[in-house]
C-alpha cells in the first residue's frame, strides 16, 4: 500500500524498467493483481512500500532485501518461512519467482539500497564518530574502576 511518500526516483525507473519488460501477459496479470490483489492467491506478489520507500514481504515487516539475501545463501522458501515466521510461505515463493524472473531489475534496487545504507552509514559516523565514542566509554570505564 502506497501511502504519501517522498518520491523516489530511482525506485520508480527500476519498477518502470521491470513493468516494460514484461510480455502482454505477464502485464494483464499485473493489471489484475493491482486490481484486486488476492493475498492467498500464491502468484500474487505481495510487496509493500514503506514511508521510506523500502519494500517490505506481505504485511511483514521483512524486507525485500532480507529474503532475497537469504535466498542467495541458499535457503530454501521454507527455511526463510522458518527464520522468519511473520511470512507466510506463497508470499516467500512469489517474491522469489518474481526475482528469478525480474533479476537485473531487482539486483539493481537492492545495489541501490545498498548505497543508500553505505552513505547513511558514512554521514552517521562523521556525526558520530565511533573512535572517539570508543575512547570516551573507556575513559569512563576507567574512572569507575578507580572509584
Amino acid at each position: 500500500m502506497i501511502q504519501s511518500m517522498p518520491v523516489n526516483s530511482m525506485l520508480i525507473d527500476t519498477l518502470t524498467q521491470i513493468i516494460l519488460s514484461l510480455n502482454e501477459q505477464e502485464r494483464q496479470l499485473l493489471l489484475h493483481q493491482l486490481q484486486d490483489p488476492n493475498p492467498t492467491d500464491p502468484q500474487s506478489l505481495q510487496l509493500e512500500l514503506d514511508a521510506d520507500g523500502v519494500a517490505r514481504v506481505g504485511k511483514t515487516r521483512v524486507t525485500l532485501d532480507t529474503v532475497i539475501a537469504a535466498f542467495n545463501q541458499g535457503a530454501t522458501a521454507e527455511e526463510i518461512v522458518y527464520r522468519y515466521p511473520a511470512l507466510k510461505l506463497p508470499d516467500v515463493y512469489s517474491t522469489i519467482s518474481f526475482y528469478l524472473n525480474h533479476q537485473r531489475e531487482v539486483d539493481a534496487y537492492l545495489q541501490q539500497r545498498q548505497q543508500q545504507a553505505q552513505e547513511i552509514r558514512l554521514v552517521n559516523e562523521q556525526k558520530f564518530d565511533p573512535q572517539g565514542l570508543r575512547d570516551r566509554l573507556l575513559a569512563r570505564r576507567a574512572e569507575k574502576l578507580v572509584c
